[in-house]
């Protein structure tokens, strides 16, 4: 298996956590947070609707390069 392949394969399985856990998300405003390992702010967001607005992070063809 190729290193590009056992990558995606890591990242849909990461996507399937996010996706069981965001299950549990209200859809009220607020914001989230991306932590790194250290547990330091990496981007805070804030949306009209948490749920909507983590679920687009979970479908890798609306993720970009950013």
């Amino acid at each position: 298996m190729t290193k590009i392949k056992k990558f995606w394969n890591k990242i849909k399985l990461l996507i399937e956590v996010l996706k069981q856990q965001i299950a549990t998300i209200p859809t009220s405003a607020g914001i989230y947070k991306f932590l790194d390992h250290k547990h330091q702010a990496l981007y805070i967001g804030k949306a009209k609707d948490l749920k909507k607005r983590l679920q687009n992070y979970t479908d890798p063809n609306r993720l970009n390069a950013r």
